[in-house]
């Protein structure tokens, strides 16, 4: 029995490694036939159940189980097959088989262990090849995306600057526009001015504008904006249109007071613009300014040689403005003489200006009174009556005299402000011998002086329907009882 436990196993591996079915283990030795079971004893009675209720008719005993039947005896086990006489020589044999199988299994497991390396090593031989190739395909693509990206933005940076640039053409068109409307609704005078005021705030294409339109309407004022627009486009270094409009200066007027400062203007043409040249001058003002008012004797030479010299009509400006300021008759003296025309006419202009602030001292008002007498220009002119505007008698002088009727007109019209009956009536006197414009400048002064009696007096002598209409129409807007009955008695 030991033995047959011992290589019962070896049977079992030998036979699956051989692929043959085991033979069957022998049946276990077979145990001596029990003895016969005794029998049972009578079963014990069940103990009492507990005492049912009263209501309750008591449960009848029940019959003992049987008793359960005996055992059959086991068959005998059969007996073992002998064991083979070269036991020995089979298991050597299988032992070598054994051997063979796990030398062939280890074989094929190295060969397949190889297969797979090599396997292994041409995928990654594949792999390294194909990874650069991938790798260049995407930079690949990702630099042809890129490109394309590149490019929808660059067509819509184009798109947007073209956009831009339209929106911005059309801003400057609107402006021109708007400027070409400004310029055209503007007078010489008032077109002038402005460039004056954009060049102090070193506006320069705003008074090369100006000056511009000025320059083109040949008007009073022409010569002097050929000569800033000339300062203009030096100040914005275009040095050779600077000297294209001085030599249309020459050419236009050549009897303007304005060509002796066009020469020193060409000098300046000729030298770099300077910003620190500004500065200069402006110091050396302040500075004469300040010397003006405590020493006198030693300022006013040089403030002389400033005028005479060949510096810019703005700096001449700027002397003009030292010397109104000073109570000095020797500086008194000289800005009378500037205002007599010793000077360019818009240093004139200002003399005239700063003369007009002494209205209180009867000299200054006659010598302006002079100046008007004695000049041809309009515009020096307009400048004696603005600063005659407080002395109405001088101003009544000056309408009744002129010959001019644009002069003559701005005289009238300055006098609106004196409400007196005594100017209101020396205008009503003049209005029948006047050309239109002068009727209507005197109709717009009456009607400022809300002289109602003059008007209506004028109103029932005028013979033309047209004229006496525009009376009608001042009248209207003064809602007097006066202005009342007379239209009444139109009505009836």
């Amino acid at each position: 029995m030991k033995l047959f436990r011992t290589i019962g196993p070896i049977f079992a591996l030998a036979g699956a490694a051989l692929g043959q079915t085991p033979p069957p283990a022998p049946p276990a030795p077979q145990a001596a036939p029990a003895a016969p079971a005794p029998a049972p004893a009578a079963p014990a009675l069940a103990p009492a159940a507990p005492a049912p209720a009263p209501a309750a008719a008591p449960e009848p005993l029940q019959p003992p189980a049987p008793p359960a039947p005996a055992v059959a005896p086991l068959p005998p086990l059969p007996p073992l097959p002998p064991l083979p006489a070269d036991l020995d020589v089979q298991l050597l044999d299988l032992q070598d088989r054994l051997s063979d199988m796990r030398l062939d299994l280890n074989l094929d497991t190295r060969a397949l262990s190889d297969q797979i390396r090599a396997e292994a090593k041409q995928w990654a031989a594949d792999l390294a090849l194909d990874a650069p190739r991938m790798a260049i395909d995407r930079i690949a693509g990702s630099m042809a995306l890129a490109q394309q990206s590149a490019a929808d933005a660059q067509q819509r940076a184009m798109e947007a600057q073209q956009r831009a640039q339209e929106r911005t053409q059309e801003a400057i068109q609107r402006a021109q526009e708007k400027a070409m409307t400004r310029l055209s609704h503007m007078g010489d005078d008032s077109l002038y001015n402005a460039g004056q005021r954009a060049l102090d705030q070193h506006r320069y294409p705003e008074a090369l504008e100006d000056f511009t339109q000025v320059a083109s309407r040949g008007g009073s004022r022409a010569d002097g904006a050929y000569y800033w627009k000339a300062y203009a486009l030096i100040k914005l270094g275009r040095r050779d249109e600077a000297l294209a409009a001085l030599a249309e200066l020459r050419k236009a007027h050549p009897q303007s007071r304005w060509l002796d400062d066009a020469k020193a203007l060409e000098v300046e043409a000729g030298k770099p613009v300077s910003p620190e040249s500004e500065s200069d001058e402006e110091l050396k003002l302040i500075a004469l300014n300040g010397l003006m008012q405590s020493d006198p004797d030693r300022a006013l030479p040089l403030l002389d040689n400033l005028l005479k010299g060949n510096q810019p009509p703005r700096i001449k400006k700027r002397v003009v403005y030292v010397l109104a300021a000073s109570d000095s008759p020797k500086a008194q003296a000289m800005l009378e003489q500037v205002a007599r025309g010793q000077s360019n006419p818009d240093v004139q202009l200002a003399a005239i200006q700063y003369l007009g602030g002494r209205r209180n001292q009867p000299a200054k008002m006659q010598l302006l009174l002079d100046v008007y007498s004695n000049s041809n220009d309009p515009n020096i002119k307009r400048a004696v009556i603005n600063s005659l505007s407080s002395d109405h008698t001088q101003l009544l002088q000056i309408a009744r005299n002129e010959k001019n009727p644009e002069l003559k007109a701005y005289a009238i019209r300055m006098l609106s402000s004196r409400n007196d009956s005594g100017t209101g009536d020396a205008l009503a006197g003049m209005y029948a011998d006047s050309d239109k414009d002068v009727k209507n400048a005197i109709l717009d002064a009456l009607s400022g002086q809300r002289n109602a009696h003059a008007m209506i007096e004028l109103a029932k002598a005028e013979k033309d329907t047209q004229a006496k209409q525009r009376i009608l129409e001042r009248l209207i807007g003064m809602h007097s009882p006066e202005v009342n009955d007379y239209l009444l008695e139109i009505l009836k």
